[in-house]
């Protein structure tokens, strides 16, 4: 399938990756979600009162060095509104392109 995108698609797929991830990294943050949850249900139950609650990086496995340096990242530094709104408008002029292409394509 890869061998079938053009460089252009490819670079839009990157880039939702980095916005929405795909594949067992997201399974494995989902799961550590409902972790977090339970967890914090029990605490909040059965637990003293000055027991710190959960969250989901508590959970989270980390598989490869490159996925911990993307941890470290995202809490060193949370995404600002211009810069999500900058990988919008870049996805949006991608696609826009495309839309154009196609149309002189046909």
């Amino acid at each position: 399938m890869l061998k079938q995108l053009t460089s252009t698609q490819l670079t839009e797929l990157l880039a939702y990756d980095e916005i929405d991830p795909v594949g067992e990294w997201r399974d494995d943050y989902r799961i550590s979600v409902i972790l977090s949850h339970i967890t914090n249900l029990f605490i909040q139950v059965y637990g003293k009162k000055e027991t710190k609650l959960t969250t989901p990086r508590d959970f989270l496995l980390i598989w490869s060095k490159e996925q911990q340096k993307m941890i470290e990242k995202q809490k060193e530094q949370p995404q600002s509104v211009e810069e999500m709104k900058a990988i919008l408008l870049g996805l949006a002029n991608v696609n826009q392109k495309q839309k154009k292409n196609k149309e002189k394509n046909k």
